[in-house]
């Protein structure tokens, strides 16, 4: 659901807010909750073909299985799961509503 994400970072930022004022840092903290717009119809193959230029970038990477997710990886997950999970929306970022 697109709500879980939401819900998930209330909970944390609840936990948080609980953890400050028991330590009473809660007065001396600035909690800043940051978004971006979701997921993208492009991959990183896209990127290469507009410019040609990606392809080096792409080298700097080591997206082995056992290494996703871990300091220079970088794995996209590409326009099929973008809209899978953009869903119920029939658009996503990428598009102009």
């Amino acid at each position: 659901m697109k709500t879980q994400p939401v819900l998930g970072t209330d909970e944390n930022v609840g936990r948080l807010t609980v953890r400050l004022k028991a330590i009473d840092e809660y007065q001396n903290t600035l909690v800043l909750v940051l978004s971006d717009n979701g997921l993208s119809r492009t991959t990183m193959t896209d990127h290469i073909q507009l410019d040609g230029g990606g392809a080096e970038l792409i080298k700097q990477f080591d997206n082995t299985f056992e290494h996703r997710g871990l300091p220079r990886s970088s794995v996209d997950l590409g326009p099929g799961w973008a809209y899978g999970l953009a869903a119920p929306f029939r658009l996503m970022k990428g598009y102009q509503s």
